[in-house]
């Protein structure tokens, strides 16, 4: 969109028109929910791990570890086979730093 010149010769925009081609590209773009679940290896089971009861992460190479308290409040662990580098995306950034 090309500005207008004001009297002054400042610019300006048509501030309609800018709203409403940004409504128009929120409305095409899906708003991503939180991740709320890891699926993680405990053993040879699987676990699911709410992320709300993640004390924190931990990752090497591929892997990343997932540390968190049970109902007895005993220290867990569990190993899921994705980087902390594609997780972040998905978690929430006010929860994790």
């Amino acid at each position: 969109m090309t500005p207008a010149l004001g009297a002054a010769g400042s610019r300006r925009f048509d501030t309609e028109a800018l709203l409403q081609k940004l409504a128009a590209q929120l409305q095409r773009s899906p708003v991503r929910e939180s991740l709320r679940w890891f699926r993680a290896s405990v053993g040879q089971a699987i676990r699911m791990v709410a992320v709300d009861d993640v004390d924190f992460l931990r990752s090497e190479d591929k892997y990343t570890l997932i540390a968190w308290r049970d109902d007895s409040g005993e220290a867990r662990e569990a190993i899921i086979r994705t980087p902390l580098k594609e997780l972040l995306p998905q978690l929430d950034a006010s929860r994790f730093a």
